[in-house]
This record gives C-alpha cells, sequence and structure tokens, in this order.
C-alpha cells in the first residue's frame, strides 16, 4: 500500500512539474514576439569630448555664402554648438561633451534660402548618434543632407551696381601682431570704400571657432570717402588660426543714401 502511495505521489508532482514548465517556455516565447529592446545604453558612460557627425550642404547658387548649423540639447532646450562653413560641399560638425542616451535636434540655415529637411533629431549611444523618428532609434548617422533652396527674389526691384552690393573692398587681414599677447593673437584688417558713395557705419565679422568683430571708426560724422581705406585692429582671445587656411568674413554697414550691404568674403590671415 505504501508502495502505491509513494508511486501516485511521483505521478501528481512529475505532472505539476510539466506544467510549470510548458507555462514558463510558452511566456517566453510571447516575450520575445511581442516587443522589441530598444538599444541599450549606460547613462554613466564616459563619452568622448566632441562627438563628430558628417554634415553635407547642397543646392547653393554662391559659393562664398555662410551656412550655419546649429546643435541643440532636447534635454535643457538649450543650443549644444554652433559650426560655421561656406559653399555647398561635406564637413564635419560636433556634438561639444554629449551625454549618453540624450536626444540632440540639427538645424542648418542660410540667409535667402529654405532648407529640407527643416531638422534631424539624433540619440547618443555607446559614442555614436543614432537618428530619432516620432521617438523610436533608428539607424546609425552616416550623414546628414541639407538641400537648400532659393527663396524667391522679390518682384519689380531694380538690380543694384556691382559697387552697391560689395562697395568695401578687402585689402589686407594681417596677424599676429607684436606684441605677442598671451590670450590671443592680434589680428588688423584693413578695408577700402570701392564705390562711389561715403559709407556711414562698417564693421567685419571674422569667423574662426567663433564670430570675432571689428569696428571701425566709420560713422555719418566721419564716414568713408569713395577710395580712401581704414583699419581696425582686435586680440581674438582664444581664437586661433591657420595662415594656409581661409576663413569667411563678413562685412556689414551703410552707405550715405541709407542703403545696407551684407556679404561675406573669404580671407587668409597673413603674416605683416
Amino acid at each position: 500500500m505504501k508502495t502505491l502511495n509513494v508511486a501516485k505521489t511521483c505521478g501528481i508532482v512529475g505532472t505539476i512539474l510539466t506544467f510549470l514548465f510548458v507555462l514558463v517556455l510558452t511566456a517566453s516565447c510571447n516575450s520575445g514576439t511581442d516587443s522589441v529592446p530598444e538599444p541599450r545604453y549606460d547613462p554613466g558612460r564616459t563619452l568622448p569630448k566632441y562627438l563628430e557627425i558628417v554634415n553635407s550642404v547642397s543646392g547653393l547658387r554662391d559659393e562664398t555664402v555662410l551656412v550655419k548649423t546649429h546643435i541643440y540639447d532636447m534635454g535643457t532646450g538649450k543650443e549644444n554648438a554652433e559650426w560655421k562653413r561656406t559653399g555647398n560641399g561635406t564637413s564635419e560638425i560636433a556634438i561639444k561633451e554629449p551625454e549618453e542616451g540624450q536626444v540632440y535636434t540639427i538645424i542648418a540655415e542660410v540667409q535667402g534660402y529654405t532648407v529640407r529637411p527643416e531638422s534631424y533629431k539624433v540619440r547618443v549611444i555607446d559614442d555614436k548618434a543614432y537618428f530619432v523618428s516620432n521617438g523610436e532609434t533608428g539607424e546609425d548617422v552616416s550623414q546628414l543632407d541639407f538641400q537648400f533652396t532659393p527663396e524667391n527674389p522679390p518682384t519689380h526691384t531694380p538690380a543694384p551696381s556691382l559697387t552697391n552690393l560689395e562697395p568695401i573692398e578687402v585689402i589686407s587681414v594681417s596677424g599676429p601682431l607684436q606684441p605677442i599677447n598671451p590670450g590671443g593673437p592680434i589680428v588688423e584688417i584693413t578695408l577700402k570704400n570701392a564705390s562711389d558713395e561715403p559709407v556711414v557705419s562698417l564693421t567685419a565679422s571674422l569667423e574662426l571657432s567663433r564670430s570675432f568683430t571689428f569696428n571701425f571708426d566709420v560713422n555719418p560724422t566721419n564716414p568713408l570717402l569713395p577710395g580712401k581705406s581704414t583699419s581696425s585692429r582686435l586680440t581674438l582671445i582664444g581664437g586661433g588660426f591657420n595662415d594656409a587656411i581661409s576663413y569667411p568674413l563678413v562685412i556689414n554697414g551703410t552707405l550715405q543714401s541709407g542703403e545696407a550691404f551684407s556679404y561675406t568674403k573669404q580671407v587668409q590671415i597673413v603674416a605683416p
């Protein structure tokens, strides 16, 4: 009798264990088919100081126009970095001090142009950037492509003369000048009024790692007369440069007639 009871007990236990094994196996299979795991990231992971991304620009009609690319941190809403270049082509931009798992929005802009797409969203995971669409993380970013289209020009506007389009001529951009400053090089820019009309305001912004604005002693009571030159000197605090590379120089000003002008010239900083 005892032998029979032991056999029955073993049979019941075996049946229960088999049933539990089937339940666990079924739950495991359902879990694997109903959800796709997101890429995993470690919030405490130490990332490089800069995460570089290839950025392509196309559709510009003028190779001297300034392209600004902005990167915004979606967590704080603040701008993470701004990168500048001129004309069409491919260059590298970078997210500064990227945070693991954070989403960043990247936009590009050129005055007088519309752009498609308007922006990209990327997420940083394991030293790489991944596209984000509708909140979902997708493929890794191999390249961003911004395509520009000129805006429609205004109608019934007479074409200005060449000298009024670019009334200022760049004579020289010199540096570094003496005395040597440990905080940054001293650079001097000399400009000439190449138009037939006095200039009553004048600035020039040299675009290096950031923008450095040179203010010239030109105003309505001290205009820059046609054929005359003027110079401005500035210490570029934290602004390094390479004399073998051309940099954008954005020239802004106003003619005596009230007509404003703004255009960009590529310049090299030459040792005196």
